[in-house]
């Protein structure tokens, strides 16, 4: 922040007990990027959030994407079909041991509509604004083909698979959103 001329002051909150010292309805926005999908109780982080922005303002969020080519291409099919890693967990628990590391105790994923609904019953309107891609999910897509054919692949992956669309320069989209791990979402008070 010094050195972009910022003068703030950083408080750094605690995920199991999520109370930030700020007064109720004191904040004009709020920028979430990779951590609420590491928190125990997302729905304990999302009402202090809540207790904290101002009528009027706004919330922008990024989550890890069950929508992606990470989760249905990477972990389902070259993680555990072809590396043989984590085959004794679910695959949300491989996805969380292929993200931020094995050491890492919390790395959830949420589908777009999963995501929203969380937000909702937390007191946020929430919008799906589209994922972004990373350079590893890009370099992964060629395997797409020898992942639909493999019949030890999960039947709701190889669907995902099958669904992807392409823009023009390639990039794959799942319901005219790229399918990306990270999702970015904005939320606003709900009734506001």
């Amino acid at each position: 922040m010094a050195l972009h001329g910022i003068d703030a002051e950083l408080i750094q909150g605690q995920a199991d007990e999520p109370v930030l010292p700020l007064a109720a309805a004191s904040v004009d926005f709020i920028h979430s990027s990779g951590v609420l999908h590491h928190v125990p109780d997302i729905d304990s982080c999302l009402r202090e959030l809540h207790r904290l922005l101002k009528p009027d303002g706004s919330m922008q969020v990024m989550v890890y994407n069950q929508d992606s080519l990470w989760y249905h291409l990477y972990v389902a099919y070259q993680w555990r079909l072809q590396w043989g890693r984590d085959t004794d967990v679910s695959l949300r628990q491989a996805f969380a041991r292929s993200t931020d590391g094995e050491e890492c105790p919390i790395a959830n994923v949420y589908r777009p509509q999963e995501f929203i609904d969380i937000c909702r019953r937390n007191g946020f309107s929430a919008t799906y604004r589209g994922a972004a891609i990373s350079m590893h999910e890009a370099n992964l897509a060629p395997l797409r083909f020898s992942a639909i054919q493999n019949r030890q692949l999960p039947e709701e992956n190889r669907k995902f698979l099958l669904s992807l669309t392409f823009d023009e320069r390639g990039y794959p989209l799942h319901n005219g959103h790229y399918a990306g791990i990270d999702a970015c979402f904005e939320l606003k008070k709900a009734n506001q």
